[in-house]
This record gives C-alpha cells, structure tokens and sequence, in this order.
C-alpha cells in the first residue's frame, strides 16, 4: 500500500508543484545536454556518410571513365551477320579483315547401334502387345472403344490383338470394314520385319482417317494420326488396237487438245500407236504419259499419284484405239510414322522390353556406367528416363536424349571438336544394353577458316566457333559457312566514350 503526500499552495502559500518541476528539470539538464549532443554527433555522421557515398560515386564514375575500354572504345562489324559476329576490346587494331568461313566446329555424338526395344507382339492384347502408347480399349462407360476409317466404324476391346489371324485381329476388322483400305504390316525403317503398319486404298478410293467421335486410339498406337496419305498408284487405262495407215485427228485428255497428223497410209496399228504416243508425250501440257504396246495399243498413265487422280478422255480422235470416259483408278497409302514396338522408358529396367536385358548388377541390383569418367550409378528398379535424366545432372560433357522415333538413346558432347566421348560398363551392361557401347562415333570436326593477312591467308583451324587468338582484341563468332569472304571492320566506337562521359557528369 502506497500514498501520496502533497503540499499545495493553500496550505504554504508556496507553489511547491513548480518548484518540484524546476528543480527536476536542473536534475535533467545534464542528460538533455547529452542527448543534444548525441542528436548533432549523428547528424554529422550523416553527413559524413552521404559525403562518403557521394565521393564514393565519384571514384566509381571516374573509374569507368578511365578503363580503356571507356575512353578508346572500339567496335567490330560484319557486312554479313549472319555467318559470322565479332566484338572488339581496347586493345584492337583498327583496320579491315575479310575471313572467309569454309567448315563450322561440331560436337561428337553417338546413337544406340540400332533400335534398343523388341518389335510388337503381334499376338498378344493390344494394352500388352509394346506400343509406345497406353492403348485405350474401352470407352469411359467400359464399353469397347471405336475408331474409324473411310466413315466405317470398326470396334475393338480388351481382348483385340494386332495380327494373331483371327478375326478379333486389328488387320482383320480392318480389312473387313468395308472402308476400301487394307492394312498389313511392313518393315520398319531399321528392316525389321511386321514391326510398322500400311494402308493402302482400294483403287479411286482416298482415305479418311479418324473422326471426332472416336472412342479408342488405335490410329495413334499404330502411328497412323499424325501421318500423310500419299498417292501411292497412278490412274492408268488401255486402249484398244489403234487404226492401221494415215492418221489426221486429234485427243483431248483432262482437256488437253494433241493433234495427230500422220500421213503415211504404210504404218501399221503398231507404227501408229508408236507415233500417238509419241505425240501425247511430246504435248507438255498433258497430264498423262502415253506407252505404246507391241499389240498397237496404248497404255495412258496420269502423271500424278493418287486415288483422287483421274484420266478424262473426252475427244478420243478416230482410229486412235482410245474411248471417251473418264478413269480414276490410281491409290493412296498411308504408313505409320514409326515403328510399332518400342522401349518402354517409363517402365523398370528390366519391364522396359529392351532386346538385350539388363544384366551384370551386384547383389542389390545396382549398376555402374562412366561417360568421360564421370561415374552414373543405377539400379535395376530405375526406368530409361530416369538414368537420362541422371546423365543430363552428372557434367559429364555430354547431353543425353532418348529419340522415340528411331526407338535410340543418344549423346552429343556439350563441346566442339573431334574428341571421342569415353563410354565404360563398370558395374551392369547398361552401355551394352542401349546400344551405346562399341557404336560407331560421329567425330566432331574443327571450324576452319581463312583471314587475310593471318597465316600467310593458309587455312586456320578452331575446336569451337568462337574465335579469339588470331586478330588481336577481336573475338569472332562463327556461325555458317561462306563461299565468300566476309569483312570484319574495327574501329573507334567514339559513342561509346561520349556515352560514358555524359554519364559521369
């Protein structure tokens, strides 16, 4: 418990309150004399620090404008950016140059010595036969899927195979759509027999592939979406014999007129076929090549592919052998874009359908490979992507990149120059297994260049594109070749200095 005593002016006749202020407020003057001299000591610390920041600024503004590359600037230009750039430091030479660049510096690189995965299964359930893609067999109800093909809708399901000659086969309900293509299965492009997949139209039938209401993608699992129809026969039609003796007439084909002026009542059916066809094929603006037959018979040929092309004959001439009408009777194919069966690179070493097996790993299933003597580590649970990715991380100079096209992993160095990528199996046959290991390499070369008054103007060789040790303070750029030289100018960049001088004002 605490009290306050007072003692006010009535009672004293003093103003005790006042007196008690002044005397406190002596008390304080000491610390208010060191508080106000604490308040201008940190106002001139502040201006010393502005002060030193200002002279700071000065000393770095006159430091540029001192560096020699500030007060005797150069600049280097090209007539002719696109093959080659250059950039000039202090300490060049003014002058002209004329370089002429005849091979670039490339990287080495190496590809898997052929396909890594195994052909399709031709057999097998397509969700297990090895497509590249997830095959959708069923719509989003579980029912089977659909696609179609020429407007004819044909239907797949979980049991569908690609070939196994049934009529559950792809091929087969293909071919038994009734949509006027038919579907086998060809070499790939590595030779590897039933491994890609044709269309092919019946004659003067196109083919449409697809529609928006299909349920399944077979069309991409065969790799027929993305692919180009193409006129694969051409539109042909047979006369009959031609007349034999003189011949004054005259054929209008896919209207093109020819006239056919033959006088010689001797020629036989045979001689006047040679010479109708002589006269069609010598007519430029036809669209068709005529062939003469040993029977006198003429055999027309539309010049360009395809089930849309037709041979219109409306005047055939008399005594030709030719008939009025018109013939469309060419084809078109389509083939897959790639092949069938492939690496599963999302998958598990050992689920990956590669054609030589992982093998060689220790007791835990892990593996070692070195590329340039970088080690990479692995195990057997890891997929294809995964080790890439591994290899891509490891600064091992080389980039790794898995072309699904041609189903092969490959490595290209991340430095110009002919020097082999180093590639070693230490632990496992991973190398081996991809193909990798005892490829064939595709060398880098050197860039090799000419410059006038340099090496007597003899050829100038570089491991890389950019180009520092041959004009002093220039540094070229080199980025295609030139049958022609192409004019380096250094000179002074007054702008430059000007630009610099402004800027420390």
């Amino acid at each position: 418990m605490s009290s306050t005593f007072t003692v006010g002016g009535l009672l004293s006749g003093l103003n005790t309150q006042d007196i008690i202020n002044q005397l406190m407020a002596i008390e304080r003057r000491p610390l208010q004399l060191l508080q106000d001299r604490q308040t201008a000591a940190q106002k001139r610390l502040q201006s010393v620090n502005a002060l030193q920041t200002a002279v700071s600024q000065l000393r770095d503004a006159l430091a540029t404008l001192l560096q020699p590359n500030t007060v005797n600037a150069k600049q280097a230009t090209t007539d002719v950016s696109s093959v080659l750039s250059a950039t000039a430091s202090a300490d060049a030479i003014n002058g002209t140059y004329r370089i002429t660049v005849s091979q670039l510096a490339t990287a080495t690189r190496v590809a898997s010595g052929g396909p890594m995965g195994q052909v399709i299964d031709r057999t097998a359930p397509l969700a297990n036969a090895g497509f590249r893609r997830t095959a959708i067999v069923t719509d989003s109800n579980g029912n089977p899927a659909t696609f179609t093909l020429n407007g004819q809708t044909i239907t797949v399901d979980n049991t569908t195979t690609l070939d196994d000659g049934t009529a559950n086969s792809l091929l087969y309900k293909i071919n038994n759509a009734g949509a006027g293509v038919t579907a086998s299965l060809i070499a790939d492009a590595d030779g590897r027999a039933n491994n890609r997949i044709q269309l092919v139209s019946a004659p003067g039938q196109t083919i449409q592939l697809g529609s928006g209401a299909d349920t399944s993608n077979v069309l991409r699992l065969l790799n027929l979406a993305d692919a180009t129809v193409q006129g694969y026969t051409a539109a042909t039609v047979t006369s009959g014999p031609a007349s034999a003796g003189a011949l004054n007439t005259s054929i209008t084909i896919n209207g093109v007129t020819t006239v056919i002026t033959q006088p010689d009542g001797s020629f036989t059916a045979a001689d006047n076929a040679a010479f109708i066809a002589a006269a069609i094929n010598n007519n430029a603006a036809n669209a068709v090549t005529a062939v003469a037959n040993g029977d006198g018979t003429i055999t027309l040929t539309q010049k360009t592919l395809g089930a849309a092309q037709t041979i219109a004959i409306t005047d055939p001439g008399t005594g030709t052998g030719l008939t009025a009408g018109t013939t469309q009777n060419g084809t078109d194919r389509v083939v897959g874009t790639a092949s069938l069966g492939v690496t599963d690179i999302g998958k598990s070493l050992a689920s990956s359908r590669l054609v030589t097996p992982i093998s060689g790993l220790d007791s835990q299933g892990n593996g070692e490979f070195k590329i340039n003597g970088v080690s990479i580590r692995y195990n057997a649970n890891d997929s294809l992507s995964a080790i890439v990715n591994r290899i891509n991380a490891a600064n091992a100079g080389v980039v790794a990149f898995y072309d699904p096209i041609s189903d092969r992993l490959r490595l290209t160095a991340t430095s110009t120059g002919g020097a082999a990528i180093g590639l070693q199996d230490v632990t496992g046959n991973f190398l081996a297994a991809t193909g990798l290991a005892g490829a064939a390499q595709q060398l880098g070369q050197n860039a090799v260049f000419t410059i006038d008054g340099v090496n007597g103007g003899a050829p100038l060789t570089s491991s890389s594109n950019t180009i520092t040790d041959y004009i002093p303070g220039v540094t070229l750029q080199l980025k295609a070749t030139s049958a022609t030289p192409v004019t380096v100018t250094v000179a002074q960049d007054t702008q430059t200095t000007v630009n610099q001088v402004q800027a420390f004002i």
